[in-house]
């Protein structure tokens, strides 16, 4: 066996010495090692593919919009239920520079952020506490799988006796959804944060409040990024439902009177302007998810 051992070592020895392998293999032990030469070259991806993939969006909406136009145009499709792309976005225009969008939208933005603090600001500690303490989390777990489950559109009729007010109305569902969608979330990536690194910090002298600011916060981040993408989601939907059906005021009241007037231009005025929104929020949830995330793949040079 001895035999065997050395001549082993004498091969590797002998064997060109190339890339060692990464720093986070078992132990650190084959980093004393030089990897085994490989058959081939190990080619990098090309940038030419990616940039395709980036502009694939773009492609794909601005077909979308030709082909509307020309439908619309030709008769295709009935001007009046379809308007084609180039009126729609002359009314976008003109509402824009009457500021009759910014100031409903601004409306519903603001509604939207309450009900969105009120609920990050209920459902966060909530899924914290659950996973730490696994008798509040057998207290709240039916309630909040029982209520993520039921539309909130079926307690409209309560919130309206109740509550009276579209704001107040606004508030305590959007809060509730939002609560609710917070909570179960950062209740997975907590519980999914290794006891092993805790540990570790522990062990170093660190207290409960720098575990959680030097461990758990930096390991949650992305997946309560992905929450709070669902949360403004789920709270956007829910405010534009209370605005067509209660509000006098606010994007969602425009677009159903709209509909309601038969001004076809508005309302796909209205809805470009609820999608740009949609995409602008989700856009900067995810660059900074991206910029979060400790795993990323590496850009290419």
């Amino acid at each position: 066996e001895q035999d065997i051992s050395m001549r082993l070592k004498q091969d590797i020895s002998k064997r060109p010495r190339q890339r060692r392998l990464s720093t986070l293999t078992v132990m650190g032990y084959w980093d004393t090692l030089p990897s085994m030469p490989t058959s081939r070259p190990v080619r990098l991806r090309s940038r030419a593919p990616l940039q395709w993939v980036r502009i694939l969006p773009f492609i794909s909406v601005a077909t979308v919009v030709v082909a509307w136009e020309a439908a619309a145009r030709t008769g295709i499709l009935t001007p009046l239920l379809f308007p084609p792309p180039s009126l729609v976005a002359r009314e976008l225009a003109a509402r824009l520079a009457s500021n009759e969008i910014p100031i409903q939208a601004a409306v519903t933005a603001r509604r939207i952020a309450v009900g969105f603090g009120i609920g990050a600001a209920a459902g966060l500690p909530a899924g914290l506490l659950a996973a730490r303490f696994s008798i509040l989390r057998a207290l709240l777990d039916p309630w909040a799988e029982v209520l993520y489950a039921l539309p909130k559109v079926a307690l409209l009729p309560f919130a309206f006796l109740v509550l009276g007010t579209v704001d107040a109305m606004n508030a305590a569902l959007v809060g509730l959804d939002v609560a609710i969608t917070f909570y179960m979330i950062t209740l997975g990536a907590a519980r999914r944060v290794p006891p092993s690194l805790r540990e570790a910090v522990v062990n170093l002298g660190a207290g409960p409040f720098q575990v959680f600011v030097e461990v758990d916060l930096p390991a949650m981040a992305p997946t309560l990024l992905v929450a709070a993408q669902l949360a403004i989601l789920h709270a956007l939907r829910l405010t534009i439902v209370l605005e067509m059906l209660f509000a006098m005021s606010g994007v969602g009241h425009r677009l159903w009177l709209s509909g309601q007037t038969f001004e076809w231009g508005a309302y796909y005025a209205y809805l470009t302007v609820l999608g740009f929104t949609s995409l602008l929020a989700t856009w900067l949830l995810r660059r900074l998810q991206g910029r979060l995330y400790a795993f990323n793949e590496p850009a290419l040079p």
